[in-house]
């Protein structure tokens, strides 16, 4: 009898997964050698090829990982067979993958970035052997991520905020791989593992600071992105502070295209009756920019009007005049998320809530 169509396998493969084949088989394979006794034969490389559908040179590779895991053992002539798990020590290799160069996260827009992976590198460098690798030019983020992290050497992996996190992040799941999110705002991840800025209580502090000094028409001024969490907790934490001072809110967020300065809507807060006397900036460039708007209106800051930013990067100290600004506490950050992987790889897996 010949078969008008290929037959379907049952192969618990699942061909229309972002996850590549690869790390199914060795899923799969490893689930089937925890079955079976120690020193039984294992399935030769044709046999598992015609089982599951897959190339001899997929099944080989998906085999040398199981080999390096300590579940199967080969004995030249006579095949590959079954053994215990060998539990290797830990050894506190993390993880750490960049989206792009390290070169780029020392140069004008990214120092908080910078920031961050100083706390990651100087807290490591005590504790853990630190493997930071960048993702190659041309290369595909969400498979190059889960080839790195479910090598056997890994202990544990930090994850950042990747174009394909959900695939990458449900596979550190399964795989129970310990991992540790660095400041990742969003509901689905918000209580799993993620160690968080106080993003709205710094904007809170910043705004309380300008109502003690008698201001009482403060504007928020920042970008149109109303799906950013870091935008939206900054613009809450502005709300909540005049919310308690019993204050109007102007919200000028809808004012902004995310990164493009209109000097013009800057100008517009300042041509009602109720002009601000004092802007929340969401971040040091706006801040910057503002001031250089309010400067060509013929208005002086501080004088005529204060202007608060946020992140405190570099150049808000070289500014003039010297722009008041809130901390983002990064490097601590980066710290913090190096102490809690090594917690999570010392006591075994687990997903627990987030730090702040």
């Amino acid at each position: 009898m010949a078969w008008l169509t290929k037959p379907e396998l049952n192969t618990g493969l699942a061909r229309d997964q972002v996850t590549p084949l690869f790390y199914q088989l060795v899923n799969v394979l490893r689930d089937s050698v925890k079955e079976m006794e120690d020193g039984s034969r294992f399935s030769t490389e044709r046999e598992l090829s015609l089982q599951y559908g897959v190339s001899r040179g997929t099944v080989v590779r998906a085999i040398n990982q199981l080999v390096d895991e300590g579940y199967l053992y080969r004995i030249q002539g006579k095949g590959t067979f079954v053994r215990q798990k060998i539990v290797p020590s830990k050894s506190h290799n993390i993880l750490i993958i960049l989206p792009k160069p390290i070169r780029e996260y020392i140069v004008q827009k990214n120092y908080i970035m910078a920031d961050m992976l100083q706390g990651v590198m100087d807290e490591a460098s005590s504790s853990s052997k630190l493997l930071m690798v960048n993702l190659p030019k041309g290369a595909n983020e969400t498979v190059f991520c889960i080839d790195r992290m479910t090598d056997s050497l890994v202990d544990g992996v930090v994850l950042l905020a990747y174009q394909g996190l959900s695939d990458i992040f449900a596979v550190a799941e399964r795989e129970k791989i310990p991992f540790v999110l660095v400041n990742i705002k969003s509901n689905t991840y918000y209580n799993r593992n993620n160690v968080l800025a106080k993003e709205t209580e710094g904007i809170k502090h910043a705004t309380q600071y300008l109502i003690s000094l008698g201001h009482k028409r403060i504007a928020f001024l920042g970008p149109r992105v109303l799906g950013v969490a870091s935008i939206a907790d900054r613009y809450l934490g502005y709300e909540q502070a005049m919310a308690e001072a019993g204050l109007p809110v102007t919200d000028a967020r809808h004012e902004l295209a995310l990164g493009i300065y209109n000097e013009e809507k800057v100008a517009e807060l300042f041509e009602s009756s109720e002009q601000p006397t004092a802007i929340v900036a969401a971040n040091d460039y706006i801040a910057m920019d503002a001031i250089n708007a309010i400067k060509r209106m013929g208005l002086t800051v501080p004088g005529d009007v204060s202007v608060m930013g946020y992140d405190d990067i570099p150049p808000a100290g070289a500014f003039t005049p010297a722009l008041t600004t809130v901390r983002e506490p990064m490097y601590e950050i980066g710290c913090e998320v190096i102490r809690y992987l090594v917690s999570l790889i010392d006591n075994g897996y687990s997903v627990q809530g987030c730090r702040t």
